[in-house]
């Protein structure tokens, strides 16, 4: 059976942080360094998140509850 893992991404877990950013930069062509500052943002404020799904501890998914969707400003047909 697989094991699930969802994690709440803290603002100081570059590891993560930089994972998410290559992922939107192999996607949408965001840079690294735009998304990274864009995510500590977020995970520094106490009424959005950031979360990464795990399955067999391979980090598989991201999303999160923004006050604004930065990726509409690249992708608007999203």
């Amino acid at each position: 059976m697989n094991h699930i893992d969802i994690q709440i991404v803290a603002s100081d877990d570059y590891k993560v942080l930089s994972l998410i950013a290559d992922w939107y930069q192999a996607e949408w062509s965001i840079p690294v360094a735009h998304t990274v500052g864009n995510l500590r943002s977020i995970t520094a404020d106490i009424h959005q998140f950031q979360m990464v799904l795990s399955v067999n501890g391979r980090a598989v998914a991201t999303g999160g509850v923004y006050d604004h969707v930065g990726l509409l400003n690249h992708q608007p047909e999203l």
